[in-house]
């Protein structure tokens, strides 16, 4: 994966898993949902610094760039669950 995507890639992730704990730190969002959104984030922040395991998934399914994937992932999985965020 290319340095700059890679990196790009880690903050995001890692920023979306600072902003639920800074959620939960402030009370803004209960602990019994912020278990799920930070699995979610961890699984996005493995596959960010896992690149071989991301590069088996993106081919499994059929992408030749993987951070095509994980952005696919992010995009597919984390935009709707922002919704549900901010409803929680």
């Amino acid at each position: 994966m290319a340095g700059r995507v890679h990196l790009v890639s880690i903050l995001a992730t890692g920023g979306v898993f600072l902003v639920v704990f800074e959620l939960v730190r402030r009370r803004r969002l209960l602990e019994r949902y912020a278990i799920i959104w930070l699995a979610a984030s961890l699984v996005l922040l493995v596959l960010a610094v896992w690149q071989e395991l991301l590069t088996r998934l993106a081919h499994l399914v059929g992408i030749f760039y993987p951070p095509t994937a994980l952005f696919a992932i992010a995009i597919g999985a984390i935009v709707p669950l922002f919704l549900l965020l901010q409803f929680t």
